[in-house]
């Protein structure tokens, strides 16, 4: 089956031609021009405000199950998805 090379022109065409739209103008107001830049805030007052204790302790049994189900899961996908004597197959090669 051949594909109709006509839509794939068109839409190569149309995405040229957005691409020379002029970008549009910027207009910014004179008291934004002599507005004072914002004041950096060190990153340690940042982080400061965030609370320590994030996690509710009745919450925490619920986490740590969740926490067991995940790992357990990673483990049983570790393993190799061919089996070995599809693999020992594969690396004889097609003859």
């Amino acid at each position: 089956m051949r594909l109709c090379p006509a839509p794939i022109l068109a839409a190569m065409a149309v995405s040229l031609i957005a691409g020379c739209d002029p970008f549009p103008a910027f207009e910014v107001s004179e008291s934004a021009r002599a507005a004072a830049y914002p004041a950096l805030v060190p990153v340690e007052e940042i982080v400061s405000q965030v609370p320590a204790e994030a996690i509710a302790p009745e919450t925490s049994p619920d986490l740590a199950a969740r926490a067991a189900r995940l790992k357990a899961r990673a483990a049983r996908l570790k393993g190799s998805v061919v089996d070995a004597e599809t693999q020992k197959r594969m690396q004889t090669g097609v003859k």
